[in-house]
C-alpha cells in the first residue's frame, strides 16, 4: 500500500505496480511482483506478502530526493521478500541503484550486518561486503603508520594540536620540548616559538586515559620549508558563500573540536570570500548593508565588513583550540565575489593578515584576469576553455609563464616579510603550468583546475587535472601540494540550494579515497555544526588519513586505466604501498588487482583501509567485488 501522496511519477517512473500502472495512494501490490519497486524520499512503502499476507512496512528516512531509497526484491535462495540497502550504519540508509537490472542479478552490495524489522520481514544483504568504516576505541592516531611532522621556520610561532582520539578525560606529557616551545598538558597543544636553530627536534608525547596509555614521537622540523604534509581543515565557501560571518567561523572551530575531528588531525579554519567590504552593487551585496562602506582606511589598510567585527578575537579563539586560521584574497582589485582585493596593497594586506594571526592565505585569480588580458590578449576563461589544450584559432601568442606567475611572486615577497608562517595557496587553476614554477614562487598549495561541484562528473574532471592526465605526481611533494579543490561531502550549497551532497555513498568513499591517495589538501566544505554520522565516519578514518599525511609526500600515480577500472599506487615512507582501485562503472563488478601492474613481485600482506581489516597474504593478484563508483584502498606491506 503506497502511503506517500507526493510521488512525482514523471520524476520517478519506476514507482509502478506489477501491471505497469503508476502507484497511487492506496494501491495494493499482490502476487508475483516482478522487477524492483522503490520507496522514494520520505515515503512509506507497505507490501502485503504473497505467502502470509502479513503487512510489511518500512519507512525510508531521507533528506535527498534524488537518490535516497531502498530496493525491494526476492531473495534468490529463500524466495522471501527482502529490502536491500546499500548503506546501513545505525538505521536503514538507502541504496544507490535505480535500474531494475541491478536486482535481476539477485543482489546489491550492502554495508553492515543483518537487520530485522519487527516480526515479519527481515532486512538483509545477499552479500555483505565489509566497506563500513568501523569506529574503534584507539588512543593515539595513526599507530604503526607514520611519524607526524610539525614544520615551522626558525623563530616563528608554533601551533600544533596533538592528534589524539579516545575516551576523555585524557592527560598528556611531553619529553624533549625545546626551549621556547610550550606544551599544554591539559589540552595536548604545542605552542610558543620555534627554536632559532634549524633542525629536527623529536618530542615524545604520551597520552593517558581510562583505557590505557600510548606514546608517539612528533618531529618538530624547523627549517625554511613549511607545510610538509597536506593541510587538513575546513573552508567556508561550499556551505556559506556570501552569507559568511565571523560567528560561522567560530562555530566551525568549536564543532571541529567537539565533534572529535581535531583529534584526528583536522586543523585549519579557513575564511573564504566575503569577509571584506563589497561596494560592487551586485545582487548579493545589495542584500547586505554590513558589507557596504569604505573598503580601506585612510592609510590604505583593509577593513573587514560588519560581520567580522574582530579578526584577532576570532583567530585567538581558533588558536586556543589548537587550530590554525586561514584567510582569502585576490591579486586583482576585486575578489571573485567582487569584494575588496589586494591589488596595489599587497604588503599592507600581508601585514594585516600576520597581525590578525592568520596562518594560511588562499589567493584567488578572479579580477586579476582583466589585468592579465590587457597584458597578454588572453581572457582567462578563453585560455582555460581552449588555449591550454592547444585550441588557438586566432594564432595568438601563448601567454608567457611569467605573466601567470607575476602577481603570485609579488604576494610571496610580502608574506615572507612577515614574522609568521603563512601557508600560501594559489588558486589560479594550474594555468601556465604552475606545477613547473609554483614551488620556487612560494606556493605550498596550488589549485589544478576550476571550482568543483558535488557531482561524480565534476569530481572526475577535477581529479584528472583537466588536461594533465593525472601527471602531477612528478612535481608534488613536501611543501608543494596539488589541490583538485575542496571536499564535497556533507551539506553543500550548490545548484541554487543547500542539500546533502549529490555524491552517492559509494562516490563519497571514492572521493575521500582519491583525495588521500593524491596527497591533496583535505579541506571540508560543509556545516560542521550539522555533521552527520556517515560524513564523520568518512573523515575520521585514521588509516586513510595516514596515507594522505605520509611523510614521504609522494602523490599516487595512475598505473592502469582500462575497462572502466583505474589503479593508483602511492609509495609510503615505511616501505609500504597504498593502492587504490577505482570502479568507474555504474554497476558493481568483480575486479582483479595484479601486482605486476604495480611493479611488485613476491608475497604481500594486504589490509583493507576502509573496513580496517587484514585480508591475508597474497602473491600475484587479489580479486574482490567493488561497488559502483566506489574505490577499494589497500595497504600492501611485507
Amino acid at each position: 500500500v503506497v502511503k506517500d501522496e507526493k510521488i512525482d511519477h514523471k520524476r520517478y517512473p519506476f514507482f509502478r505496480l506489477p501491471d505497469g500502472t503508476p502507484a497511487i495512494p492506496g494501491s495494493e501490490m499482490r502476487g508475483a511482483m516482478r522487477g524492483v519497486y522503490e520507496a522514494v524520499t520520505n515515503s512509506c512503502l507497505s507490501v502485503l506478502l504473497d505467502s502470509t499476507e502479513e503487512p510489511f512496512s518500512q519507512r525510508l528516512p531521507s533528506t535527498n530526493g534524488f537518490k535516497d531509497h531502498g530496493l525491494l526484491g526476492i531473495d534468490p535462495e529463500t524466495g522471501e521478500w527482502v529490502l536491500y540497502a546499500a548503506d546501513v550504519v545505525d538505521y536503514l540508509k538507502l541504496s544507490e541503484g535505480r535500474d531494475g537490472s541491478l536486482m535481476r542479478n539477485g543482489w546489491l552490495n550492502w554495508y553492515g550486518r543483518e537487520y530485522h524489522n519487527g516480526q515479519h520481514t527481515r532486512l538483509r544483504p545477499d552479500r555483505p561486503s565489509g566497506w563500513l568504516q568501523f569506529n574503534r576505541p584507539i588512543t593515539l592516531r595513526n599507530k604503526n603508520y607514520h611519524v607526524r611532522l610539525l614544520a615551522p621556520k626558525p623563530g616563528r610561532p608554533v601551533i600544533f594540536r596533538v592528534p589524539v582520539s579516545g575516551v576523555r578525560p585524557m592527560t598528556f606529557t611531553a619529553e624533549g620540548v625545546p626551549d621556547g616551545v610550550t606544551f599544554d598538558a591539559a589540552k595536548g597543544i604545542l605552542g610558543g616559538t620555534a627554536p632559532a636553530q634549524a633542525g629536527d627536534y623529536p618530542i615524545r608525547v604520551t597520552a593517558v586515559n581510562a583505557k590505557g596509555t600510548a606514546s608517539r614521537t612528533i618531529t618538530l622540523k624547523v627549517g625554511e620549508t613549511i607545510c610538509l604534509t597536506p593541510p587538513m581543515g575546513w573552508n567556508s565557501w561550499n556551505i556559506w558563500g556570501p552569507s559568511f560571518t565571523m560567528q560561522h567561523a567560530m562555530d566551525a572551530a568549536k564543532a571541529m573540536d567537539e565533534s572529535g575531528l581535531g583529534d584526528h588531525g583536522w586543523a585549519y579554519i579557513n575564511l573564504d570570500d566575503w569577509w571584506e567590504m563589497n561596494n560592487s552593487g551586485n545582487d548579493r551585496a545589495k542584500k547586505r548593508t554590513d558589507v557596504q562602506g569604505p573598503a580601506r582606511d585612510a592609510d590604505g589598510r583593509i577593513r573587514t565588513n560588519g560581520a567580522f567585527p574582530d579578526m584577532k578575537k576570532m583567530t585567538d579563539y581558533i588558536h586556543a583550540l589548537g587550530f590554525k586560521a586561514g584567510i582569502y584574497s585576490s591579486p586583482g582589485p576585486l575578489t571573485c565575489g567582487e569584494c575588496e582585493g589586494s591589488y596595489g596593497h599587497e604588503m599592507q594586506d600581508a601585514t594585516s593578515y600576520a597581525e590578525w594571526g592568520f596562518d594560511y592565505l588562499k589567493y584567488d585569480w578572479c579580477s586579476y584576469g582583466e589585468i592579465f588580458q590587457k597584458e597578454t590578449g588572453w581572457n582567462t576563461w578563453e585560455w582555460m576553455g581552449g588555449g591550454r589544450m592547444g585550441h588557438n584559432p586566432k594564432n595568438k601568442p601563448v601567454p608567457p609563464r611569467e605573466a601567470w606567475a607575476k602577481p603570485y611572486r609579488l604576494m610571496q615577497k610580502c608574506l615572507r616579510a612577515q614574522n609568521r608562517d603563512i601557508v600560501y595557496a594559489y588558486c589560479q587553476y594550474g594555468c601556465g603550468e604552475t606545477e613547473k614554477w609554483g614551488r620556487e614562487a612560494g606556493a605550498n598549495v596550488w589549485r589544478t583546475w576550476q571550482d568543483m561541484k558535488d557531482t561524480w562528473t565534476w569530481m572526475r574532471i577535477a581529479m584528472e587535472g583537466y588536461v594533465k592526465d593525472a601527471e602531477y605526481y612528478k612535481y608534488t611533494g613536501p611543501g608543494f601540494w596539488a589541490d583538485p579543490d575542496m571536499m564535497i561531502v556533507g551539506l553543500q550549497r550548490s545548484f541554487g540550494t543547500t542539500h546533502p551532497t549529490y555524491l552517492t555513498r559509494n562516490e563519497q568513499y571514492a572521493h575521500v579515497s582519491m583525495w588521500c591517495l593524491l596527497a591533496s589538501p583535505l579541506l571540508i566544505g560543509t556545516d560542521l555544526t550539522r555533521l552527520d554520522a556517515f560524513t564523520k565516519s568518512l573523515l575520521v578514518n585514521d588509516e586513510l588519513i595516514a596515507i594522505n599525511q605520509d611523510t614521504l609526500g609522494r602523490q599516487a600515480r595512475r598505473v592502469v586505466k582500462r575497462d572502466a577500472v583505474e589503479v593508483w599506487v602511492r609509495p609510503l615512507a615505511n616501505g609500504d604501498y597504498a593502492v587504490g582501485v577505482l570502479n568507474l562503472y555504474p554497476l558493481s563488478r568483480k575486479t582483479t588487482l595484479y601486482f605486476s601492474w604495480l611493479d611488485l613481485d613476491g608475497e604481500w600482506k594486504l589490509r583493507d583501509c576502509w573496513s580496517q581489516r587484514d585480508l591475508g597474504r597474497f602473491s600475484c593478484c587479489y580479486t574482490t567485488e567493488i561497488p559502483a563508483h566506489a574505490a577499494l584502498v589497500l595497504r600492501l606491506s611485507r
